[in-house]
């Protein structure tokens, strides 16, 4: 852990703390973040981010948060992590509206 990841800890549980109001969620984002933080290794990181990014999928399919604050916080998680190569997204594509529901411009 150095000052850069630890500053990029902080942002990302000030911004969750502003975005998300469901405490328990709030929480479960925020140790997504401290397990960056915490990381010792390259391994220890990848493991850390591959959870944060199985995580993210479930709460925006349940709609406890939104696919933009699941974006804006997996770029924040870049800065809590040791250096190593980061998937530009958390690994979901937009899925295709429901059948029978109409897209309205």
């Amino acid at each position: 852990m150095d000052r850069t990841c630890y500053d990029g800890y902080v942002a990302a549980k000030d911004a969750v703390a502003a975005e998300v109001f469901d405490p328990f969620v709030a929480e479960v984002l925020g140790d997504l973040a401290e397990s960056l933080l915490l990381a010792r290794s390259g391994l220890e990181a990848d493991e850390a981010r591959r959870r944060a990014s199985e995580t993210l999928g479930p709460l925006v399919d349940r709609g406890e948060i939104t696919r933009r604050i699941a974006g804006r916080f997996w770029i924040q998680l870049r800065a809590c992590s040791p250096r190593s190569h980061w998937p530009p997204s958390w690994g979901r594509g937009r899925a295709a509206p429901r059948a029978g529901v109409l897209r309205g411009d």
